[in-house]
């Protein structure tokens, strides 16, 4: 039977981004090290609708202070396809471990860009502009170091893996 590109292309896609969206609810163990109390438990989606994320970051920097490392602040909403797929890639052992040597990592529910923009603008009001996912890098202190600032997550299902990967590397200064 010969099918239309289109609707093959449309069907593996679609497919490719339920998978995307399995694998993203699975966390990868953390290191005991790594482990940051949080305000409710880690359930099935990545951005944690009824979480406190002011005491989730707070708790976050206080692990980087003893800990030394940065803490990253991922915004973005269990509805939004590219936010599921940047899970999804940071899942993956290579950039899962990048980031978590580096990294305390706080996911921040955004809801329908009306939840927790009050932390959005403590650190950038413009940090949507382009869209989400959005990230943002807080020193041990929670002095902003580096931030998405031209949509390079917005587009996740576009970016590609590699381009994540480096976008990452770039921002921790690491090379992956």
């Amino acid at each position: 039977m010969n099918l239309p590109r289109a609707l093959v292309a449309g069907t593996v896609l679609g497919t490719c981004g339920a998978l995307a969206l399995v694998l993203a609810t699975g966390q990868p163990e953390a290191r005991a090290a790594d482990r940051v109390p949080v305000s409710t438990p880690q359930s099935a989606q990545p951005y944690r609708e009824a979480a406190d994320a002011k005491r989730d970051i707070d708790n976050a920097l206080g692990a980087a202070r003893k800990s030394g490392k940065n803490v990253l602040l991922v915004f973005g909403a269990n509805g939004c396809t590219d936010c599921n797929l940047l899970n999804a890639e940071l899942s993956r052992e290579k950039l899962d471990r990048l980031v978590r040597d580096h990294c305390h990592v706080v996911r921040v529910d955004v809801g329908r860009m009306n939840k927790n923009l009050d932390i959005v603008n403590r650190y950038d009001p413009g940090l949507f502009k382009k869209g989400i996912p959005a990230v943002v890098l807080l020193d041990s202190t929670g002095k902003m170091k580096n931030r998405t600032a031209a949509s390079e997550l917005a587009d996740a299902r576009k970016t590609g893996a590699d381009a994540i990967g480096a976008f990452f590397a770039s921002m921790l200064g690491k090379a992956t």
